[in-house]
Order: structure tokens, then C-alpha cells, then sequence
């Protein structure tokens, strides 16, 4: 049978304060449930459920699409009564639990609502809200619910990034691994030593360490010593080419040699044309023996 004939078919509802109180107890139990509630309300298959028990139980023939508005319109009820009780200087009577207000705040309250409000309101002034009680469980586990699926929601993202944050992490540490495989090549081995004068290493290892060298730490070590050795013979070259050449040297000295003599022969030289002068008038100075 469609839709339309369910509607059809179906008695014009009409309810009990029983009914009622019926309607929301299976409403609540079946929020109640997680597998058949929702953030909103309960899933189309709850609805289903209460509309079998409920007419077989009350003996109605009414479809679920009433039983839906009847719930949500007692929910409304609910919300209105939770208003009038929430203004300021309101009390509630302690017989029959009603809503204590001034009559002229009730006339300015029923004027400031819709018209279709304003027989629910004046039926509070007169009468308590009789489902105040499961009404009030219903809105609280609403709000637990609502609560739990935003603390689901929100650990499902916090572990959503925790997955991210930990592959952004293995992909750090993996580009970081290898340069720092090619920097340890150039770093001293365990096995070798340094050099006493230059302060470079050495690739000579002792013959019972070079047996537990690895073949792939052997070829490192060799390519080490073939570029430090490359480097030597570049900087002996270089230092070459910037000082002087070692036969030049020998041709200065020699140079300086042959100058230091020629200068020590001349004044020898020298000395010799002053000696004879001197002699002569020394002795033409001195007493004659004959006198």
C-alpha cells in the first residue's frame, strides 16, 4: 500500500494525555538506542517499530507520519513551557506546577507570540505542562547525542591528522637520511687515524680491522685517499708555481757570492796604497840615530 493510501487510511489522530505519555516513552527508548537514533530524532525503521507497537497497544490505525508530528509538536510544547519558566520573576505553583506570572506579563507574552502559540500558551496559565518530566529526558539525551557525534567527529579529525602529522614525519626523516649517508663518508672512521702533522686523515687501517671492514666502507676509504691525494699533488703544485725556481736561487746566490768578494778585494786594495804612505812619514817623523 502507497503513501497516500496509509494517509487514507489512517484515523484522523486524536489523543489521550496517555497516548501521549505512550508516544514519548517509546520515543525516548528508542533514542535510547544508537543504532536507531540520529542527531535529529530516530531512523525511518524506529519510526516503523513504534507505529506497530503503538497502534496494536492503543488500538489505532494511525501511520508513522502522525506519530512523527504528534512527537515533535509535544517537543515544541516542551520548549515553549521551558521559556515562560526562564523569564525573570516567574515561579511555578507547588500543587499543580504550573507557571506563575502577572497577568499583565501573560498578556503581553500571549500577544508577542503567533496566533497558533497562543492557545498552548493559555492552556499553560491554566494547567501545568503535564510531560514536562520525559520531555526534559528526551531534550537532555538530545543533547548528549548531539554531543557524542561532535566528539566523534572531532576525534576522527584529531586521528585523521595524527596520520598526516606521522607521514610528513617518515618522509622528513627518510630525505634526511640520505645526505647524511654521503656526509659520513668524509667523517673519520672508527678504524683510522689522523695524520700528526696536517691534522687530515689517514686511511690506513690495521690488517685486523681491515678484516672487518665492509666491502662498500673499503671503496669509501679509497675514494677518500684518491681525492685527498688529488688535493696534495694540486697544492704542491700551486706552491710551486708561486715560489722561485731552485736554479735561479743557486745564480743569486752565486751573484752575491762574486759582489762580496769583489767589495772585500778593493778595499784590501785600498788598505795597501795607505799602508806604504803611512810608514814613510812615520819614519821621516823620528829622531835621526846620528844625533
Amino acid at each position: 500500500m502507497s503513501t497516500r493510501d496509509d494517509t487514507a487510511a489512517a484515523q484522523r489522530a486524536t489523543w489521550t494525555r496517555g497516548e501521549e505519555l505512550a508516544l514519548l516513552e517509546r520515543y525516548f527508548e528508542a533514542r535510547k538506542d544508537p543504532s536507531k537514533a540520529t542527531d535529529k530524532g530516530v531512523k525511518s525503521k524506529a519510526w516503523e517499530e513504534i507505529k506497530t507497537t503503538l497502534n496494536t497497544k492503543l488500538k489505532k490505525t494511525l501511520n508513522k507520519g502522525q506519530y512523527k508530528s504528534k512527537v515533535q509538536r509535544l517537543m515544541q510544547d516542551y520548549d515553549l513551557f521551558k521559556e515562560i519558566t526562564s523569564l525573570s520573576g516567574c515561579g511555578t505553583c507547588p500543587q499543580t506546577g504550573k507557571p506563575l506570572l502577572d497577568d499583565d506579563v501573560w498578556d503581553k507574552l500571549i500577544d508577542a507570540k503567533p496566533t497558533k502559540l497562543r492557545g498552548r500558551i493559555k492552556e499553560m496559565r491554566k494547567n501545568d505542562f503535564e510531560h514536562e518530566t520525559i520531555c526534559s529526558l528526551i531534550a537532555g539525551k538530545r543533547c548528549i547525542i548531539f554531543s557524542e557525534i561532535k566528539l566523534n567527529s572531532s576525534v576522527q579529525v584529531i586521528q585523521e591528522r595524527q596520520v598526516r602529522m606521522r607521514k610528513a614525519l617518515r618522509a622528513c626523516l627518510a630525505s634526511w637520511k640520505t645526505p647524511r649517508k654521503k656526509e659520513e663518508s668524509a667523517l673519520p672512521q672508527p678504524n683510522e687515524t689522523l695524520l700528526p702533522d696536517s691534522g687530515e686523515q689517514s686511511s690506513v687501517t690495521t690488517p685486523a680491522a681491515a678484516q672487518d671492514l665492509h666491502p662498500s666502507h673499503e671503496r669509501r676509504v679509497q675514494t677518500v685517499k684518491r681525492i685527498r691525494d688529488g688535493a696534495s699533488k694540486t697544492r704542491r703544485n700551486k706552491n710551486r708555481r708561486q715560489s722561485p725556481s731552485g736554479d735561479f736561487n743557486e745564480e743569486l746566490g752565486a751573484l752575491l757570492k762574486t759582489f762580496t768578494v769583489d767589495i772585500k778585494y778593493k778595499m784590501r786594495q785600498e788598505m795597501g796604497d795607505q799602508a806604504p804612505q803611512s810608514d814613510s812619514a812615520a819614519f821621516a817623523a823620528s829622531p835621526s840615530s846620528d844625533d
